[in-house]
């Protein structure tokens, strides 16, 4: 038996044993669990502070750009009581003050400096100096005693603050500048400057260039880093150690606050997070504190293991403990006695130094204690409350209620009614009578904090209104909504009504098709996996109107579990901004469809001409393809060095002139080593992302006109040198045989020799006019401009053209003279335009008609003009009247003769003398052809003489 109690006894001290370790393991585990996520949630707390704080400071930013928005000037005292109005010595004490940055060009500071001082900037010097052309000047700041080493401040002397501006300024967001000094003095303090863009109101802001175009500077606010977060590890300064950093990693170089004294020191908890800041990142590096390790449980394990060691000794103690129970019940006794009275006197000790007034009331409602904080917040006289009843000194209590606001008296003579949130809760005492206690709390300040809240709310909400900005908030438990009058002015919603949901009618009048996105994007961001919830979708107005909204949210509050309370954000309406983006969009691709299907060589360049895009086109001219010319091939590679220099000098001529395009025909190195003639277009414009000029160049395959052009001239010379010399000689032959010999000659043999006669002459005149043609179109035909009597070229030309108008049965008369104008002309060029003209109109003249000519003159020039009647020129024929190789009707040249060049010919001689050409005809009544010729600068000067 006694083998066997022994047995038994070690058995249940092995499986207590066994018991112990495994109790010890699971709680470690459960111990070391519970910890971490009492860290994460602490850490998590102070980073929505943060985020919380940060969203304060980009408000405060809003409402300033919606002053500056909503005026079309505002001034430094206008700055100086929109601040004060705010109160940000109590609101945002962490904010060193509130402003407005301008960009200025080096050009215009004078201007800038002079409007400044007068806008109530008197000591406005710009620092420090640099020769950049563009400054980001501070122009106001307040409150200016706080900060006044900025007023005048060049932000841009810190490269980093100054890319921030300029994000800013191109992206339309809010942005936080790097870690920097405020002055380049390095004993100066550090910090940041938080830039919000503000643009003028109704401008377009969807491109960057709009955005600049639209650009009125930025409302800032400077943040010193040592004061912005004086008070942030305060939150929970006896749990966690906290270290920030700008940027990626934890740099020693970029912290911006630490409240760790020794880094080296080891710690039982870490944690290092990223933050997007207004466009940059921070760190956050969290570490728990000795007085957070030491409340962590760790020790239950070893209580545990304790417990469970003492579990088998326990057992044999058992029967003792039962012994000696009694003498600890009646110890236990004396001990809650003891306690009993000590709680007692901690409850009087509560009662006469709690912070808030306490009353007890008997059944009658007859005040018959209260303790010193009552006595005073009623008046200080404690025999005129104890005894009395207590309507008597709070009129407005209603005791029948548990809790309320009441009115009391002043607590000094002078003062104002004091205001109090009571509770009352009723008791019995220990002979059963009614029993009222009731707790005072002064809510008198924060009354006025309420108040002077709501008129705070007031100026944000007519800030809101002025920016077109709706802001909602978010209850996700309930699904219900508080949303702004810019919100329901934005969605064309009653402003007075309170009885409906906002968050049900936004719902109801999002587009279907826009519907699940929007869903999704706020979904992603209440599980934490976004920081922030963007999205354009469509809204309803009325039966078949939609609008583009745009809403930008985030989530403010979490629950101890990570779920998302909160969610707040603001909605502005983009209508004119998506129907803009989707034109441009549409200009795109229909700027794409003309670059890479036209029927010539397109390309687009940059820098030294390398090619950034080509069509199909360029490719097939060059014999490249688009991958060669994009990545080996350049302009030069196709040209000559000669070709190249030209093109460039010729740029660099015409931009200096102004100019934004040249043309120039050049022969281009195909890839297979040919050459082929191309006329080269080039245009250029600078683009602002490159910083660069971007060329656009137009190649047209011109190698078959040019071939042609060297067909034509050999032609032309095969008729200079082979047809028109032997021609010579065979007119003159003919004029010899038709002298003096004529008689001899039967009646027959002479009409050949008359044909023969006219045919050569006819068909020399034809290759005169042909090479005309060519002289003039190649720019050979000299020209020789000298002051000619007008009267004196028309006598001349009637007395030269008579000879050929007596032939054909005309009259040639000059009907009109000018007085004896001068003209600047080509004497023999002038005579051939007058020939080609008088020949033509006795040509069509009636038969015995009257071919008149005569001039005048018309402001600068003297009109020359020819007239006669006959046929007249048809409605068909009028626009190729001055066409080569043209005639109304062809049988004329057998008739009348002529080439049909004489028009074209006249035409080209006038305009290259400076003057135009023309005609009127009525059909079978009178035609009239002109051409001016310009008067000489003589003759000008006279007439404006007299004009004088």
């Amino acid at each position: 038996m006694v083998f066997r109690f022994r047995s038994v006894r070690y058995a249940l001290i092995a499986v207590c044993l066994g018991l112990t370790t495994l109790s010890y393991w699971v709680v470690d585990n459960i111990a070391r669990t519970r910890s971490l996520d009492a860290f994460e949630t602490i850490t998590a707390d102070s980073m929505s502070t943060l985020v919380e704080r940060l969203s304060a400071y980009r408000q405060s930013l809003n409402g300033l750009s919606g002053l500056f928005a909503a005026s079309h000037r505002v001034t430094q005292d206008e700055i100086d009581a929109y601040v004060s109005q705010i109160d940000m010595a109590a609101n945002m004490p962490e904010v060193n003050g509130l402003g407005l940055i301008v960009s200025v060009q080096r050009a215009e500071l004078p201007g800038f400096m002079a409007e400044a001082r007068a806008d109530g900037v008197p000591e406005f010097t710009i620092h420090p100096a640099s020769d950049a052309d563009t400054l980001f000047v501070v122009k106001y700041i307040a409150p200016r005693s706080d900060n006044t080493a900025l007023p005048g401040l060049d932000i841009g002397f810190d490269r980093g603050w100054r890319a921030s501006a300029i994000a800013a300024r191109d992206t339309g967001l809010t942005q936080m500048t790097p870690l920097g000094q405020f002055t380049p003095d390095d004993k100066a303090e550090a910090g940041f400057l938080l830039l919000r863009p503000i643009y003028a109101p109704r401008a377009s802001t969807v491109t960057a260039a709009e955005r600049q175009a639209a650009l009125i500077g930025w409302a800032f606010a400077p943040l010193i880093s040592a004061r912005f977060l004086e008070d942030f590890a305060s939150l929970r300064t006896q749990l966690f150690e906290i270290q920030l950093f700008d940027g990626k990693g934890t740099n020693t170089g970029d912290l911006i606050y630490s409240s760790v004294a020794n880094p080296d020191a080891s710690t039982a908890f870490s944690k290092t997070a990223e933050i997007e800041v207004f466009g940059r990142i921070w760190t956050i590096h969290w570490q728990s504190t000795p007085e957070f390790d030491a409340a962590q449980p760790w020790r239950a394990p070893y209580v545990v293991l304790a417990i469970g060691l003492s579990l088998t000794l326990l057992i044999g103690l058992i029967f003792r403990m039962m012994a000696r129970s009694e003498r600890r019940v009646r110890s236990q006794v004396r001990e809650k006695t003891r306690a009993l009275r000590t709680r007692e006197e901690e409850y009087r000790s509560v009662f006469e130094n709690a912070h808030i007034g306490i009353l007890t009331l008997d059944g009658a409602a007859v005040i018959l204690r209260a303790n010193e904080t009552a006595i005073e917040g009623l008046g200080g006289q404690r025999d005129r409350i104890i005894g009395h009843p207590v309507e008597d000194i709070l009129p407005e209590i209603d005791i029948a209620l548990n809790g309320g606001k009441c009115f009391g008296p002043p607590p000094a003579p002078g003062m104002d009614e004091r205001i109090f949130d009571y509770r009352q809760s009723q008791w019995r005492d220990v002979n059963g009578e009614l029993r009222r206690t009731i707790l005072l709390l002064d809510i008198t300040e924060q009354e006025e904090h309420v108040a002077q809240i709501k008129e705070t709310e007031k100026r944000w909400n007519l800030a809101l209104k002025g920016a077109q900005i709706g802001v909602f908030d978010l209850d996700v438990t309930t699904g219900k909504s508080v949303v702004s009058d810019s919100w329901r002015r934005i969605m064309d919603v009653e402003l007075e009504p309170d009885d409906f949901n906002p968050q049900s009618v936004f719902i109801d009048r999002v587009h279907p098709d826009d519907y699940k996105r929007l869903r999704a994007s706020d979904d992603a961001c209440l599980r934490g996996e976004t920081v922030r919830s963007s999205c354009h979708y469509r809204v309803r107005f009325g039966e078949d109107e939609w609008r583009w909204m745009h809403s930008d949210g985030t989530v403010v509050d979490w629950d101890s579990n990570g779920r998302a309370l909160r969610f707040v954000g603001a909605q502005t309406d983009v209508t004119e901004q998506m129907i803009a983006q989707n034109a441009l969009a549409l200009s795109e691709e229909r700027f794409r469809l003309v670059f890479f299907h036209a029927p010539v060589g397109k390309a687009i360049a940059e820098g030294k001409y390398y090619f950034t895009a080509v069509n199909e086109a360029m490719c097939k001219f060059l014999g490249y393809t688009e991958e060669e010319l994009l990545t080996k091939i350049r302009l030069r590679d196709v040209l000559d060095c000669e070709d190249l220099a030209d093109i460039y000098n010729e740029i660099d001529l015409r931009r200096e002139a102004g100019e934004s395009s040249m043309q120039a025909e050049k022969q281009f190195i195909l890839r297979d080593g040919t050459r082929g003639w191309g006329l080269i277009s080039i245009s250029w414009t600078m683009d602002e992302s490159l910083g660069d000029l971007l060329f656009i160049v137009q190649i047209n395959d011109i190698s078959e006109i040019k071939e042609m052009e060297r067909t034509k001239s050999e032609f032309v010379s095969t008729i200079s040198h082979e047809l028109r010399t032997p021609l010579t000689s065979i007119r003159g032959s003919l004029e010899l045989m038709a002298s003096a010999e004529l008689a001899e000659f039967p009646d027959k043999r002479k009409r050949l020799l008359d044909i023969a006669r006219q045919n050569s002459d006819r068909l020399l005149r034809l290759i005169n006019d042909v090479l005309d043609l060519e002289r003039i179109e190649s720019r050979r035909f000299e020209f020789a401009h000298y002051d000619e009597d007008a009267d004196e070229l028309l006598t001349e030309s009637c007395e030269i053209n008579s000879p050929f108008a007596v032939k054909l049965n005309v009259s040639l008369e000059i009907a009109q003279l000018t007085g004896g104008a001068t003209v600047s002309v080509d004497r023999n060029r002038f005579g051939q335009v007058m020939t080609n003209l008088i020949s033509n109109a006795c040509k069509f003249s009636d038969p015995a008609g009257t071919v008149r000519i005569g001039a005048e003159i018309e402001g600068g020039f003297v009109r020359f003009w020819v007239n006669n009647r006959g046929p007249g020129i048809p409605d068909s024929f009028r626009a190729r009247v001055f066409t080569p190789f043209s005639q109304a009707d062809g049988t004329d040249t057998r008739r009348v003769g002529g080439t049909g060049l004489g028009l074209n010919i006249a035409k080209q001689i006038v305009e290259r003398m400076g003057g135009t050409i023309g005609f009127t005809s009525v059909v079978n009544e009178e035609t009239t052809f002109w051409f001016t010729c310009p008067l000489s600068e003589e003759a000008t000067a006279d007439q404006r003489q007299v004009a004088g």
